[in-house]
């Protein structure tokens, strides 16, 4: 065992006993259910922003991404843009009015959502195939966890998938979202400081940086460096998995739901696509790897792309360098995996087991809180069956989307966008669409090997929308409403004209979004939308070297920024929430007696 994985397992074993340690002291906070899965309703923006980054950047951006970076350079990383529209477009125009919704109905999941508008019926199949998004998605971090022990410990990957969960467990089953949200942040400060790293350690490999950056277009093919020389065919499925799955996402409703009032989460769900600067890092350091593999600097062992990341910093960067960037990952990797354990015990505990098979039966909060760490536990077995089953980072991860939006997006979007929309409608589209995708996914494994693959020129998410689409639309006209369906409860502008009338800050204007009425947080607000759409020009752009130089290092600087405003306004902010809390419960205390 070499010096950096001895001091990298040390670390990490401190890390996870002071989660634990923190998950306890939470948990004395964590009073009721809503507290234990949607931490009050009540987080605060920086440490809202924070733990967002912490729960989005997972294992498959980090070693997913950085093994793309190597094996096919730039052009994959249309896989992070994509991700970064939808993700922006859904918080730009949906984010305020579902955490207004949430608060008004009590909604916990995307399903109390679709039922709301529409009826009950759709409760189990809408929250089926809401629940597989972050219980196998969650096995994607249990994977990533699990190729981490493979390279520095030899750990067999079914193995290293138990080990993986059972860390997880020790500090979400206590405090629940609470625990989740605040060790997300914290997590989020070291994830950061390990992409950051890591790209230096991998351009040390060549050299100077500035020498690196200039051997990314000298030393590898022009294909590498050119975003538009990627398949159509990928292009167009990552379009639709990876962008526009986004407006129809079970964990982005979570997270909408959990901010203290609208414009905090906004503001906090811009920040998180904005500091997604650092999901770009991963690339350039994948690619500076197959550099310096092609100048003859290094030799790159035969191994799966996604152990790039490990390889490097195992084998080939200074111990206090490799151990940042280990201990980084498993914390990129526990951050994402305990926010999805979160959202799948939700989806689990409020639409399958209190208005699903217990629909007929009053049930009191402690029962709730007691199934909700039960249900913590069956996401996590889930999540280990999947991750053994399909163990490829990005694969699985664009398997898992695929099924979800064929099954979930067309009844969102025709909720918030289509008054004739029926219940049957919705229901004939949500199961019709994910049952396609899932047949089509598992005739394209039988045929060609792989469920991504496509069958008839079609990924299974394109076979599975279609359907979706036109049951819906035919469905619906040959339909009439049924008694139970509340049409202006999700409308878009329904939504949005009660909550400007019960904000008597709200303005209109783009600025109005944010709540943004002073020139200083204008101009902030301003500078994080030019960022974004920077983010979209460089992605065809790059390949003009001086254009792509300058992004290296923009990406860089900029997230440097980002992790240190989250680290002090971040830590800011943990400290008057707890403060809150404890006042509130000293004031409850205080009441009963």
């Amino acid at each position: 065992m070499n010096t950096t994985v001895m001091a990298s397992l040390i670390i990490l074993i401190i890390l996870v006993i002071a989660f634990m340690f923190m998950g306890m002291w939470f948990r004395k906070l964590t009073i009721s259910a809503s507290d234990y899965l949607m931490a009050g309703r009540n987080i605060p923006f920086w440490l809202l922003a924070g733990s967002f980054v912490g729960g989005q950047i997972g294992g498959a951006t980090v070693s997913g991404y950085t093994g793309y970076g190597y094996a096919s350079g730039w052009n994959t990383s249309w896989a992070a843009v994509f991700v970064l529209i939808g993700a922006t477009i859904f918080t730009i125009v949906y984010v305020k009015r579902l955490n207004y919704f949430g608060r008004k109905t009590d909604a916990y999941t995307i399903t109390d959502f679709i039922c709301t508008r529409y009826d009950e019926r759709l409760r189990i199949p809408a929250g089926i195939i809401a629940f597989f998004r972050p219980a196998a998605q969650c096995g994607m971090q249990l994977l990533a966890i699990a190729v981490v022990l493979k390279v520095a410990f030899e750990i067999p990957l079914n193995l290293g998938t138990i080990i993986a969960a059972a860390i997880i467990f020790l500090y979400c089953f206590t405090a629940g979202q609470y625990s989740a949200i605040i060790v997300q942040w914290l997590q989020s400060i070291i994830q950061s400081a390990a992409m950051i790293i890591s790209v230096f350690a991998a351009f040390r490999l060549i050299g100077d940086p500035n020498v690196a950056i200039d051997a990314l277009y000298s030393a590898l093919p022009p294909a590498m460096v050119n975003a538009m020389s990627i398949a159509p065919a990928t292009f167009w499925t990552w379009a639709f998995t990876l962008g526009a799955y986004y407006l129809a996402c079970p964990t982005m409703f979570m997270w909408a739901y959990v901010g203290k009032d609208p414009k905090t989460t906004v503001n906090a769900q811009l920040m998180l696509t904005g500091a997604n600067f650092f999901g770009i890092l991963p690339y350039f350091c994948g690619m500076a790897v197959a550099a310096a593999a092609a100048l003859g600097l290094t030799v790159v062992p035969e191994m799966g792309s996604d152990q790039i990341f490990s390889w490097l910093a195992l084998h080939n960067a200074p111990v206090v360098i490799g151990c940042v960037m280990i201990v980084g990952l498993m914390m990129t990797i526990l951050s994402t995996g305990s926010s999805l354990v979160m959202n799948g015990a939700a989806i689990l505990a409020k639409d399958i087991y209190v208005k699903g098979v217990n629909k007929h039966n009053t049930v009191s909060d402690p029962q709730l809180l007691k199934f909700s760490r039960i249900a913590v536990i069956l996401t996590l077995i889930v999540g280990v069956a999947v991750a053994n089953g399909i163990p490829q980072l990005v694969t699985l991860w664009v398997m898992i989307q695929a099924i979800v939006m064929s099954g979930l997006w067309v009844p969102v979007m025709f909720a918030w966008h289509w008054k004739r929309a029926t219940a049957t409608g919705a229901l004939a589209s949500c199961v019709g669409g994910a049952v396609v995708a899932c047949i089509w996914a598992a005739i394209a494994w039988t045929k060609l090997g792989a469920p991504s693959s496509m069958l008839l020129h079609l990924h299974c998410v394109h076979a599975g929308f279609i359907v979706s689409l036109v049951l819906m639309i035919v469905v619906s006209l040959a339909t009439q409403h049924s008694k139970d369906e509340d049409i202006e409860a999700t409308n878009f502008k329904a939504v949005g004209d009660a909550m400007h009338a019960d904000d008597p800050e709200y303005f209109p204007g783009y600025f109005g979004i944010f709540g943004a009425k002073t020139a200083f947080k204008k101009l902030v607000w301003a500078g994080c939308t030019i960022g974004l759409v920077f983010h979209v020009v460089m992605a065809p752009a790059f390949n003009i070297k001086p254009l792509g130089v300058f992004y290296v290092w923009l990406c860089v600087i900029l997230s440097i920024l980002f992790m240190l405003l989250f680290l002090v306004l971040g830590a800011k902010d943990l400290k008057e929430m707890v403060a809150d809390m404890k006042a509130a419960i000293a004031r409850k205390s205080a009441a009963e007696k």
